[in-house]
């Protein structure tokens, strides 16, 4: 039941840049995880996976010079 809502705030994740907002999707994604929900489910395409590996790349690499 609480499908909706969670893929919802995974699109606000990657629509927004916003920093408290997506440290709170993380807390969520991360307790949901920790309680074995089938993250799968929520991400079946692995977009919201693909931006955040994105995110992280692009942090790892450091300002543009």
């Amino acid at each position: 039941m609480f499908e909706p809502l969670v893929i919802k705030s995974l699109k606000l994740y990657t629509m927004s840049s916003a920093v408290r907002l997506q440290t709170e999707v993380l807390s969520l994604l991360t307790q949901l995880i920790q309680l074995r929900v089938n993250y799968c489910l929520l991400d079946n395409d692995e977009v919201f996976l693909g931006y955040v590996l994105k995110q992280v790349e692009m942090i790892s690499e450091g300002p543009l010079r």
